[in-house]
């Protein structure tokens, strides 16, 4: 069987969904292709990762207010590769996808990823047609279900909508020998995530610019991943900050990449005003760090009622202050957090598990 993802072209958790579908598929056997389409360029990583993968690929450039002539060389390409399945992950492309299987008669599956509490008006447009036009939607949590029938009323398709979390390689994202958080070192952060509206990378930078005013002598430093729409912004905020050399910008990384990155981490912080299943969450539990995120939807679900798997705090700089120098104090506490959060993953959200469902849904859909 050959199964078509369309994704986007930037960086982002996202496209790690994306090959960590294929990476999995080592009992299946399906033949792969991936459609990126988007208004910014396609990362450089991904050719070589779709070789790497055996993936036949395409990318395609959208305008902004004019998605068409994109949307009609995405059709016209699955009509040529002639996939018997289409994983639609990046919904705003639902209808050249609902073109290509009304043409062949291809199961249309379309995954909603963006967080409900951050949806544009456009997004929620696309949420309504996927529930009409595809054979399936895939929601990553349970919550995320509710809040999508409870938005769409009538339209929401309780037939159609399956729940299936995200999964990550943890065999590529793996715990470091050992965690030794002190304020006596120099104690690492990160977040790693893409720079838009709805992260707040720049209330991360006004933590470190806090804590720096109250402990001169706390050796600290924050590092952030990923690019996008508020990186320059971010960027000049930390230059403008009272100690610029405490954060360092990283960019856009590979998978492999990554997986270092976070090992190089001591704590793992996530400003955000929305989430639904953040990949950058599951990579950093993955990878035993202790985790300090935002108290919202998406987030608090994951680190537990009771935040056995990490701390979850307001968006607010004095919370997150409070809560880096409890888990600096605490290293036994510490260690115990991201060993929980790595049995976590382990059991809910490897990538094997997540391809074993999605089989089974296409097989289903196909019937």
């Amino acid at each position: 069987m050959k199964i078509s993802q369309i994704s986007y072209p930037g960086f982002g958790g996202l496209n790690s969904v994306v090959f960590s579908l294929i990476a999995a598929d080592s009992s299946f056997g399906y033949k792969w292709s991936i459609g990126f389409i988007g208004d910014q360029p396609l990362d450089k990583s991904f050719p070589k990762r779709c070789q790497d993968h055996g993936a036949d690929f395409a990318s395609f450039h959208t305008k902004l207010g004019n998605p068409f002539r994109a949307w009609y060389a995405l059709a016209r390409w699955l009509r040529h590769i002639a996939p018997d399945a289409v994983i639609c992950h990046s919904i705003s492309s639902i209808l050249p996808c609902w073109l290509y299987s009304m043409w062949s008669g291809a199961k249309l599956i379309a995954v909603e990823h963006t967080s409900n509490q951050v949806k544009s008006s456009n997004d929620w447009i696309y949420s309504k047609l996927s529930m009409f036009l595809s054979d399936k939607v895939v929601v990553l949590t349970e919550e995320y279900r509710a809040e999508l029938q409870i938005a769409l009323n009538w339209q929401f398709r309780a037939n159609k909508v399956t729940v299936i979390p995200n999964g990550i390689n943890t065999a590529l994202f793996y715990p470091k020998v050992s965690l030794n958080v002190s304020s006596s070192k120099l104690v690492r952060l990160g977040m790693a995530s893409r720079f838009s509206l709805s992260k707040r990378q720049d209330l991360l930078v006004r933590v470190i610019d806090h804590l720096f005013s109250l402990y001169p002598q706390l050796i600290i430093q924050l590092a952030f991943a990923g690019d996008g729409s508020e990186f320059d912004r971010v960027q000049t905020l930390a230059n403008a900050s009272a100690s610029p050399k405490r954060f360092r910008f990283d960019g856009s990384l590979p998978e492999e990449a990554m997986a270092s990155w976070f090992r190089n981490l001591d704590i793992y912080v996530h400003a955000t005003d929305g989430e639904t299943l953040s990949i950058s969450l599951l990579q950093a539990m993955a990878t035993g760090l202790p985790i300090i995120a935002s108290d919202i939807s998406g987030v608090s679900n994951l680190l537990g009622e009771h935040q056995q798997y990490g701390v979850c705090v307001s968006n607010d700089v004095e919370a997150f202050a409070l809560a880096i120098l409890k888990l600096i104090d605490d290293p036994v506490g510490t260690n115990a957090l991201g060993q929980r959060a790595r049995s976590r993953i382990l059991e809910q959200y490897d990538q094997k598990v997540m391809m074993t469902k999605f089989s089974m849904l296409i097989q289903s859909a196909c019937c």
